[in-house]
């Protein structure tokens, strides 16, 4: 009697085996691979972007505090001119870097450029010479593509005491650019207003903000009473989320 209840089973038991075996083999190679486990591959690192609002670096684009309040004789902060992320990206090896000077007893600013390394790739220093808005140019081949640079803007109001000077800092990346505007290339001073205006709106649209700051910056320098050089220079400052800190006439308030 045992036997044969062995022998069920084993007959059983290998009846099941085999039909499993043949369910396997009659299975759909895409139902096959729906039930087998996923796995995630850690090759690809995650994508980054560097849009003016979804990178943030450490810097500082604004002055503040009392520290040389005594040097700053208007009450005004220094500013930077760049995005909100403290990151100026452009589509040129060798951009301009701008920044809002108030009325100040201080005679220099000092200007420097390192890689991500520490290396100095550019140093400059500047009378204020009481410009209401700095320009500081950096050499052509400045920047490597794909490469961030940090910057240091210091307004030396003291030169016996290098603590009192008043440091802003930023970052700059030259990337590769699909812009196609036929004159892209081309410097904006040579382009009538118009012309201008446009080319610094596509370099908003495409990302590319410290170009887009240097050509309204300049249009805004050269026209200050152009009724649109007034209204894109109102536009970027809102865009880069310094209306409430500059006034809206640089030339009048600075």
């Amino acid at each position: 009697m045992c036997l044969k209840i062995v022998k069920q089973l084993t007959i059983g038991s290998g009846l099941m085996l085999s039909l499993l075996l043949l369910a396997s083999a009659l299975l759909p190679a895409s139902a096959e691979s729906s039930i087998r486990p996923s796995v995630k591959s850690s090759t690809q690192p995650p994508a980054q972007s560097d849009g003016p609002l979804r990178e943030g670096l450490p810097g500082r684009r604004i002055s503040g505090g009392s520290r040389s309040s005594a040097c700053l004789t208007s009450g005004q902060p220094v500013v930077a001119l760049s995005p909100t992320n403290h990151l100026g990206v452009t589509m040129r090896d060798n951009p301009a870097v701008y920044f809002a000077m108030p009325a100040t007893t201080a005679h220099t600013v000092e200007f420097r450029l390192r890689d991500t390394a520490g290396t100095s790739v550019y140093q400059t220093v500047l009378d204020t010479d009481e410009q209401a808005l700095v320009k500081v140019q950096l050499p052509e081949q400045s920047l490597a593509r794909d490469q961030r640079y940090q910057w240091h803007f210091s307004v030396v109001c003291d030169a016996q005491d290098r603590s009192q000077n008043i440091v802003l800092t930023g970052w700059l990346r030259r990337v590769s650019s699909e812009l196609s505007l036929g004159q892209s290339e081309v410097s904006a001073a040579e382009l009538a207003l118009s012309a201008q205006l446009e080319l610094a709106a596509a370099y908003q649209t495409a990302g590319l903000w410290s170009d887009a700051i240097a050509v309204v910056s300049d249009v805004y320098r050269q026209y200050p009473n152009n009724e649109a050089a007034h209204r894109a220079w109102l536009q970027l400052l809102r865009s880069l989320a310094l209306e409430s800190v500059l006034e809206p006439s640089l030339a009048a308030s600075y």
